[in-house]
């Protein structure tokens, strides 16, 4: 066979390939070139505020969630990566510049109880997540580059994990089970350091204020009202004990815990810590929230709910600025940057998303 020949059949070999390969299983499989590829929309967008808001516009579904809805979004510290886990306790990665899926976590766990928690550490280098009772930390790069994947396992719950959170020095890994049980694992001494009865169990959330001094929890109890406890992290006291249910989100500056005030017709609670007094609401007859957002600047909340609406607010004045009909909002959340929200759509088969929003130049 003469050169060009053989160079001519490599060609068409290597292009066959490409077109004709299988879709590979995605257990444990990452691709680290994908983490630096960049979005131009995205990337040299601004920050979302109320005054570009009516601009924003969803540029990048991003697909691969085979079970009823993300429970979870993260953002690596770095924006590069958004991770969101679903119902079946399964973890997916995409690269938020290409918007190619980086690979799945595909949990080993086959109960039927979601246990579905996420979380990056402050410093990017590891993510937290749950499978079952057990709290696991794994390396990121170690994900990225095709290296065996290490996994610490901590010490577990007495139920299935819901949610997850690091502390913003990294030190605490606050999670709360499916008891409403909320667990603290210190890292410096690698062993729990506390451990509170948050609230009745079921779907919920916990959060950190920004300076890291406050842990929230609470439980969704949906046609109900809830309870909403907030401790003191240094001293594992209870210092506020708030009629309410989750969502919960802390505005930037730590001075106002956003929840629901529970109930089938819902509002937005707009709590000031530092006055100790509900002094805001947002909305009313909102049906069962499910997610929260504040902006990189706090003026603007972000809310999802299970009638299918994502609405955006203006905190100062309460105004409802814009609604985009989805198709139940499980999940929100803003990158470090402010510049994209990511919102999870809960459908059903393989109508399950998540969404990049960003405002263009």
């Amino acid at each position: 066979m003469k050169f060009y020949d053989k160079f001519v059949f490599c060609v068409a070999c290597i292009l066959l390939f490409y077109i004709y390969r299988p879709y590979a299983p995605l257990k444990q499989q990452f691709s680290s070139s994908d983490s630096i590829i960049p979005m131009p929309t995205a990337s040299q967008s601004p920050c979302i505020t109320i005054s570009n808001i009516g601009s924003l516009k969803e540029y990048m579904p991003l697909d691969g969630l085979y079970s009823p809805g993300a429970s979870n979004i993260a953002f690596s510290p770095d924006d590069t990566i958004v991770a969101a886990s679903d119902n079946n306790q399964n973890i997916l990665f995409w690269n938020t510049g290409s918007g190619r899926q980086l690979g799945m976590l595909k949990s080993d766990n086959n109960s039927d109880f979601p246990s579905n928690g996420l979380a990056f550490s402050p410093d990017g280098l590891l993510i937290a997540s749950s499978n079952g009772m057990s709290l696991t930390l794994r390396s990121v790069n170690d994900l990225l580059n095709h290296k065996k994947i290490q996994a610490q396992n901590l010490q577990p719950h007495t139920a299935f994990i819901r949610n997850i959170k690091f502390s913003p020095d990294g030190v605490i890994i606050a999670s709360r089970g499916d008891q409403g049980i909320v667990q603290l694992w210190d890292r410096s001494i690698d062993q729990v350091s506390a451990t509170f009865q948050g609230d009745t169990g079921g779907p919920g959330d916990i959060i950190f204020s920004p300076d890291g001094e406050t842990l929230a929890s609470s439980e969704i109890s949906f046609g109900d009202l809830g309870r909403i406890k907030l401790w003191d992290v240094k001293t594992k006291t209870t210092t506020v004990s708030l009629i309410g249910n989750a969502p919960l989100a802390f505005s930037p500056d730590g001075n106002t815990l956003a929840f629901s005030s529970g109930g089938e017709n819902s509002h937005i609670n707009l709590y000031n810590i530092k006055g100790q007094k509900v002094d805001r609401l947002l909305g009313n007859q909102l049906g069962e929230l499910t997610a929260f957002a504040f902006s990189h600047d706090g003026m603007l909340l972000v809310s999802g709910d299970v009638w299918d609406k994502m609405k955006f607010w203006d905190v100062e004045t309460g105004k409802l600025l814009v609604t985009k009909d989805y198709n139940g909002i499980s999940a929100l959340a803003f990158n470090f940057r402010g510049n994209m929200l990511a919102s999870a759509q809960q459908g059903s088969g393989l109508n399950n998303f998540v969404y990049l929003w960003s405002v263009n130049k």
